[in-house]
């Protein structure tokens, strides 16, 4: 069994943008015909841990987090 889920990455609500800005956007199939995906996946572990690891992978993808000593912000 597959299972099939959409993972988007947006900022947080703002007055220029209310619902957030849309930064990425990917579907994902997840589960194979040898490693089915499971029907309780919202209850299971390894499941869980799954989707937060590529949700993790998925951030590290298009996100920088770069720490300096520049006072000055880039806007």
């Amino acid at each position: 069994m597959k299972k099939t889920f959409r993972f988007t990455l947006k900022t947080k609500p703002s007055d220029k943008y209310p619902e957030g800005k849309l930064i990425a956007q990917r579907v994902v199939e997840f589960g194979t015909e040898k490693y089915p995906w499971p029907k309780d996946w919202e209850e299971s572990v390894m499941a869980q841990m799954t989707l937060i690891e590529y949700k993790e992978k998925f951030i590290k993808e298009h996100i920088d987090v770069i720490i300096d000593e520049e006072t000055e912000l880039d806007l």
